[in-house]
């Protein structure tokens, strides 16, 4: 029986070549976990592509209220910059880290 790992997976390139490269180098049983925080990707699809790469299995965790609540609400709250100079809520990738981190949890 192969070792599992579940990457974070949003289903752009880089993480398809990620799932594939990792199954093939190591032999891993890859598990994808995608946080769907409102992006504007379908879960679906996202769950199609992690097991058309090689996945074994595809988890979504549907966190947009928390999500909403917990980070950009309060980011906004905060007046929160990114990078000095712009609003943080406008850089929902760097609050999708966070939101990842808990979830996986």
């Amino acid at each position: 029986m192969n070792e599992k790992l579940v990457p974070a997976y949003l289903g752009g390139l880089d993480t398809s070549v990620m799932v594939h490269w990792l199954k093939e180098k190591y032999d891993y049983d890859i598990v994808t976990l995608t946080v769907d925080v409102g992006q504007a990707s379908d879960p679906i699809e996202t769950e199609k592509r992690s097991k058309l790469v090689g996945a074994i299995m595809h988890y979504t965790v549907y966190a947009k209220n928390e999500f909403l609540e917990d980070y950009v609400y309060l980011a906004i709250k905060a007046n929160a910059l990114y990078e000095s100079n712009t609003h943080i809520a406008d850089k929902f990738t760097n609050l999708q880290r966070l939101a990842l981190i808990r979830s996986s949890d």
